[in-house]
């Protein structure tokens, strides 16, 4: 029956690497960077361009997604494919109308609105729907009137 040996407090060695050999932390860095790449393009989907913009549903989601990004970062037993098909999923639900992330749809900005449909404030990002009877509304949010249509 083996016995295993205690903890030793400041154990350098044991802190700083434990088991794995000094290489796996250029695996780790190649992690980080493949996992970082991937966040970056589901944050790019989601046409987020500001934290101030985000609803409770959003929050959880990014903290979700960073769950996922993190993990197949430094645990060994954790395949980056599997998180990848976590991101995949959750940006596939996710994926709903708000502000455009190209600033040249930016410049199509309106405070007169003469077709129905969904259009964000450019000054809050809140997503309303309109059936153009109401030709200059101000946003239920910050009460601003400049819109922009809404990408799909």
């Amino acid at each position: 029956m083996s016995m295993k040996q205690p903890i030793q407090p400041f154990d350098w060695e044991r802190i700083l690497i434990h088991d794995f050999p000094w290489l796996y932390l250029g695996e780790v860095a190649l992690r980080t960077v493949i996992m970082f790449t991937v966040l970056l393009l589901a944050l790019t989907v989601s046409g987020k361009r500001e934290v101030k913009q985000l609803s409770v549903y959003e929050l959880v989601l990014l903290i979700g997604l960073g769950s996922a990004a993190g993990d197949p970062m430094f645990y060994d037993d954790v395949p980056i494919s599997a998180a990848i098909v976590v991101f995949v999923l959750m940006m596939g639900y996710y994926i709903r109308p708000g502000l455009p992330i190209m600033p040249h749809l930016l410049r199509l900005q309106t405070e007169v609105l003469v077709v129905a449909g969904s259009y964000a404030c450019t000054n809050c990002g809140n997503v309303q729907h309109f059936d153009g009877t109401e030709t200059k509304p101000g946003c239920q949010r910050c009460g601003k009137h400049s819109w922009v249509k809404t990408m799909p």
